[in-house]
C-alpha cells in the first residue's frame, strides 16, 4: 500500500512537472501574469502564442489574474523592412502589437527593452544608441502606442514601477540621471512596489542571467543600487527580461528577482504567474511553460 501511494505521489510530480504548474494554497486577492521578449515580428506564430495567451486571459482561465506585465523586448524591431532610417508603416510592429494587445480584456504594462530601440532589421539592438535615437524612438512608441518611457502605475494598493534600461545606454550606463531622480521620489507612499525592467541585474549570488555585458551591476550604476537597498524591504519583487533564461534570486537578501525565459523565441508559453495579499503585502509566484 505504502509503495501504491508513493508511486502515485510520484506520477503527479511528473504530471505537474511537465505542465510547468506548482499547486499553492497561496490566498491571492489578484494576480498578475508577467512574460517578456515577446519579439513581434514577420513570425506569425508569436502573433499566434500572444493572442492564445490573450483569449486565455479573456476567457477566464486565470480567474483571478488582473494584469498582464511584459518586461520588454515587446517587438523584434520597431519596423520590418531594411532601410536605414526609413520608417516602413506597412510593417509596423508596434501596431501590429497594439492590435494583439487591443483585444486584452484586462490593463496591461509593457517596458521598454533594447530590440524596442532597434528601427529596423538592418540595426543592431546591442550596439551604443545615441540620445537623438533614443528620443526618436520614444517618440514613436509614445505615437502609436502611447507607452512613456518609464512610469508609475497603482493597482489595488500596490505600485508598479516601470523603469527603462535603455534610457541611459547613450551614457553607457543603464539608466539616466532623471530617470533615477523620479525613481527615487517613488517611495514616499510606502505602497508595497514591484519594480519591471528590461535588463538583468546581479544579485547576492552567482547566476547566469544574460551576457556578462549587458548585466547591470553595482559598478555601473552605483546609484540605482543605493535606491533599491534603501527601499528594500518596500520592493517585494524585480521582474526583468533579456535573458531568455528561467533564472530567480534575491538582492540584498530581500529582494525577489525573477527572469523568465523568451515567450516569443520559445517553443512553449513561457510567463510566471505572480499572486498578490494585499493584506500582509506579500506575493507568491509560479512557473508556467505552457497553457496546455
Amino acid at each position: 500500500m505504502k509503495l501504491t501511494i508513493k508511486f502515485s505521489l510520484l506520477l503527479i510530480g511528473l504530471f505537474v512537472s511537465c505542465i510547468g504548474f506548482k499547486p499553492s494554497n497561496f490566498s491571492a486577492d489578484f494576480q498578475a501574469i508577467v512574460i517578456s521578449d515577446t519579439h513581434i515580428s514577420n513570425d506569425e506564430s508569436k502573433d499566434h502564442r500572444l493572442a492564445q495567451l490573450i483569449e486565455q486571459i479573456n476567457s477566464h482561465k486565470f480567474p483571478s489574474v488582473e494584469l498582464l506585465l511584459i518586461t520588454g523586448d515587446l517587438v523584434a524591431g520597431v519596423y520590418g523592412n531594411s532601410e536605414p532610417n526609413i520608417p516602413d508603416e506597412s510593417n509596423n510592429r508596434i501596431k501590429k502589437l497594439q492590435a494583439l494587445l487591443g483585444e486584452l480584456k484586462i490593463p496591461y504594462y509593457l517596458i521598454l527593452g533594447n530590440h524596442d530601440y532597434r528601427f529596423n532589421r538592418s540595426s543592431d539592438s546591442d550596439r551604443y544608441f545615441s540620445l537623438e535615437e533614443i528620443l526618436q524612438t520614444v517618440q514613436i512608441w509614445n505615437k502609436d502606442a502611447g507607452i512613456k518611457p518609464y512610469y508609475a502605475a497603482e493597482h489595488q494598493g500596490w505600485k508598479f514601477i516601470c523603469l527603462n534600461s535603455m534610457r541611459g545606454r547613450y551614457l553607457n550606463r543603464y539608466f539616466d540621471d532623471e530617470q533615477l531622480s523620479w525613481f527615487e521620489q517613488q517611495f514616499h507612499d510606502g505602497k508595497p512596489t514591484i519594480l519591471l525592467f528590461h535588463h538583468p541585474v546581479k544579485t547576492n549570488h552567482f547566476k547566469i542571467w544574460c551576457k556578462a555585458k549587458d548585466l547591470i551591476t553595482p559598478e555601473k550604476e552605483p546609484r540605482f543600487f543605493d535606491i533599491v537597498e534603501n527601499h528594500s524591504q518596500q520592493i517585494k519583487a524585480i521582474f526583468v527580461g533579456h535573458g531568455h533564461r528561467w533564472v530567480h534570486d534575491r538582492l540584498f537578501s530581500t529582494i525577489k528577482v525573477y527572469e523568465t525565459d523568451s515567450f516569443g523565441e520559445s517553443k512553449g508559453m513561457p510567463f510566471y504567474l505572480v499572486g498578490f495579499d494585499n493584506h500582509a503585502s506579500t506575493i507568491h509566484i509560479e512557473k508556467f511553460k505552457t497553457l496546455k
